[in-house]
């Protein structure tokens, strides 16, 4: 309030915080909402033949094909190969000589990466995916769903499906539009 409490102007609005811990202590920062907003997974079903499948980047892009802006920490992934190759190296939009990529754990070919948006973020228009850079063809995904969620991930839709994509050249970078045929 700024007139001696006559009118109050929300400065922030807090949900979804149904569990505490005793003596644990929450940070919120006003103007920045808990809520969340769309979450894309992309879930491999097969590679190029490898013990487990990699991603030097995947990216995300609006109706004017601008990149929407990402952040590592809002990654996460079924596997992570470890902490170097983890789910936010494919969200670092750094493309950076093979210094950050994400890697599946070891045995482990198919599997999820997914990214969390920030509440109010427009679905996006499309997407791409940069292969492995310096380390051969064989951890590429070639068969995926692409899905989004909504609704903090209570529910899914399958919003573009790929197969075939059996040959990748190093540093290949491929474009996909949800609902475009290829």
């Amino acid at each position: 309030s700024l007139d001696g409490g006559l009118t109050w102007t929300v400065i922030d609005e807090q949900s979804g915080h149904s569990t505490w811990n005793d003596g644990e202590i929450k940070s919120f920062t006003p103007g920045v909402e808990f809520a969340h907003g769309p979450i894309y997974k992309m879930d491999v079903s097969e590679n190029a033949g490898a013990g487990h499948w990699c991603l030097e980047e995947l990216s995300f892009y609006d109706s004017d094909d601008n990149l929407i802006a990402t952040h590592p920490s809002m990654a996460s992934a079924e596997t992570e190969w470890s902490a170097v190759y983890a789910a936010g190296m494919a969200f670092n939009e750094v493309t950076d000589n093979d210094a950050s990529y994400y890697c599946s754990r070891s045995g482990v070919s198919s599997g999820w990466l997914q990214y969390q948006f920030a509440s109010g973020t427009a679905p996006i228009a499309s997407y791409r995916i940069e292969r492995l850079n310096g380390h051969g063809n064989q951890y590429s995904p070639v068969s995926w769903q692409m899905k989004e969620s909504l609704d903090d991930g209570l529910t899914w839709t399958v919003i573009d499906e790929q197969s075939g994509h059996s040959t990748w050249s190093d540093g290949e970078i491929k474009s996909f539009t949800p609902g475009v045929e290829f």
